[in-house]
Parts: C-alpha cells; structure tokens; sequence
C-alpha cells in the first residue's frame, strides 16, 4: 500500500508555488490549507489595493490643490500688472496735452523724450473723431489713447462726478484739429416701456460699450 504523500508547504510568495504547481492545482482539489492561504492571499491584496487608491487620490488632491493655489497666484500677479499698467496709462494720459507737434531737446535723455511726445507744441490737436451708430461722438487722442464719451448717468453715483465727465467730453468735442472724422451708418435706436411707449434707447447702447476702451 502506497504511503500518502505530505501536504505541500505554500509560502506567502505565490511565485514560490504558482510557476511550479500550476498544473497540480488544475488537475485537482485545493486542499484546505492551499484554500486558506489563498483566502488570505487575496484578502491582503486587496488591503494593498486600497491602500493604493488611498495614496494616489491623496496624490491627486495634493496636486489639484498646489494647481488652485499656484493659478490664484498667477491670478494675483496678472492682476498687479494689469493695476500697474493702469496706473502708468492714467499718468501718462494726464502728463498728454493731446496736441500735435513737439521738440525733443535731448534725443539722449529719456525724461527730454517723455516731455516731447507727451507735450505738443501745435496750434492742431492730435485727435481722431468718429460718429457711432447712435450718432455719438467719440475722440481719441493719437498720443496717449485716451478716449472721451458721451458718459452714462448710471456709472457715477455723483452728480458732480458726472457733470464733470460730461464737461470734459464736451471740451474734447472741441478740440480743433485737421483731422477728418469718421463715421458709421447712422440708425435710430428705440427702447419700449411697459406701458407700450417707445423711448430712445441710445442710452442703453452707452451702457453696453462703457467698458470699451
């Protein structure tokens, strides 16, 4: 009578046993120990599996939060640039006497070039004019880009503040220059109230273009 052979001894390692007995494992039953090594096996691997997608969404949340925080970083420093160039346009725009003309005393010295392009010397304002849509007037200055509008009331909280806006555009109007203004296909612009009554909307097109610059 044949002596029953000894149960095998799995390790932990699977590739101890899985390249080698394989075939045995296909050609039979599990035993009760290969069954529990297997039982534990898996229930290890899926620790490790959780354990793993636990470290990588933290990966992740790390990385999406360095990603948030370095765009409003970058969102801050646009924003200072943008605040900066605003301010040297402001300035630049209130050293222009917006005329034609000027002498640059110094062609070496860079304040000497600042006073003669910001300051004209001509009798001819350096403007362009042009009639929009709605029949206003805009005018630009040619050398510090600035631009005067018919203003709307509901952009100053001031009466003061508007009058004055709208005293400057007025004296824009008149500035004399040789240039010839522009224009645009002319149309009337309507806006109905509730009751049915038609009022005359060019306000409502100031509103939209305020922010053009």
């Amino acid at each position: 009578m044949s002596k029953k052979k000894p149960e095998p001894n799995y390790r932990s390692d699977p590739d101890f046993w899985v390249k080698d007995k394989v075939k045995t494992l296909k050609s039979r039953k599990m035993s009760s120990a290969e069954r529990t090594w297997r039982k534990e096996h898996i229930r290890l691997l899926e620790i490790e599996e959780k354990h793993l997608s636990l470290l990588d969404e933290l990966a992740r949340k790390k990385d999406l939060a360095e990603r948030d925080a370095q765009s409003i970083a970058d969102a801050k420093t646009r924003g200072c640039c943008l605040a900066q160039q605003d301010r040297g346009q402001v300035q630049k725009q209130r050293n222009c006497n917006h005329r034609k003309g000027g002498i640059i005393q110094n062609i070496k010295d860079p304040a000497s070039i600042a006073a003669g392009l910001s300051h004209g010397n001509g009798s001819q304002y350096a403007v362009i004019k042009h009639q929009m849509i709605n029949r206003d007037i805009w005018v630009r200055c040619l050398r510090c880009g600035k631009w005067w509008k018919p203003p709307c009331r509901s952009e100053y909280k001031l009466d003061r503040d508007y009058w004055k806006a709208m005293f400057e555009y007025e004296e824009a109007l008149e500035f004399p220059t040789n240039n010839t203004m522009s224009g645009s296909v002319l149309c009337n612009f309507y806006q109905t109230l509730k009751d049915g009554t038609q009022v005359d909307g060019s306000e409502v097109l100031r509103q939209r273009m305020a922010n053009f610059r």
